[in-house]
Order: structure tokens, then C-alpha cells, then sequence
């Protein structure tokens, strides 16, 4: 008998209440948005929903934006910025975040999330 697809949805994407360390429940969900705010303590990520997947390995990958060596650019700002040619060799670029998860019921939910 063939292996049956998993079912993969994006429960929801936005920004979260904090994770909290020790316990197994997932963060609620604070607004839906694909706009991050440039605020220190700020999580935000997305949730999926796999049926069906015990077993799979999921592989991720985070591609950051460059960002100021010593500071978040847009902090207090609140808006686009038009930087000199002194301020972009400021910036940095960081390598991708790479990981990897595997499924380990048939019912099961994963959590990416990132915190300024």
C-alpha cells in the first residue's frame, strides 16, 4: 500500500506572545501581519499544521535582511530610511539560519519563529 501525502497548512503567520521556556503549549497568536515592526522583544513566525508526516524531516531555512552592526535601524524612526553610502558599509549581511525538524506524530504542530 502507498505511503499516504501529509496535509501541510500554515496554521497562522504574525507576531506571537512570548515562548515560554519550559512549556509544551505554543504561543498565541497576537496579530496576523507579514510587516515586523523593528522593536527589541518583538517574536514573530508561523505555524504549521502536518497530518499525515510522522517520520518526514522538515528542512528550514531563515534569510535575514542586512541590519546595523551596533543597532536596529529603525528603531524610534518609524518609517522607511534613505541611507549615505558611510551608513551601508554599516550594514552587515548574515548567513541564512538553516535547520532541520522531523515529524514526530501524525497529528503534529511546528513553531519557527524569530526575536529581535
Amino acid at each position: 500500500m502507498p505511503k499516504q501525502k501529509p496535509e501541510i497548512k500554515i496554521e497562522s503567520c504574525g507576531l506571537y506572545t512570548p515562548l515560554e521556556k519550559e512549556g509544551k503549549e505554543l504561543p498565541k497568536l497576537v496579530r496576523f501581519t507579514e510587516e515586523i515592526p523593528c522593536e527589541l522583544g518583538i517574536e514573530f513566525g508561523y505555524i504549521l499544521h502536518i497530518r499525515k508526516g510522522r517520520g518526514m524531516k522538515l528542512t528550514f531555512q531563515i534569510d535575514h535582511p542586512p541590519f546595523f552592526r551596533d543597532a536596529c535601524p529603525a528603531e524610534g524612526l518609524g518609517g522607511e530610511i534613505d541611507l549615505t553610502v558611510a551608513e551601508q558599509s554599516t550594514l552587515r549581511d548574515t548567513a541564512p539560519f538553516t535547520g532541520e525538524e522531523y515529524v514526530r506524530s501524525n497529528v503534529w504542530s511546528f513553531y519557527l519563529r524569530l526575536t529581535i
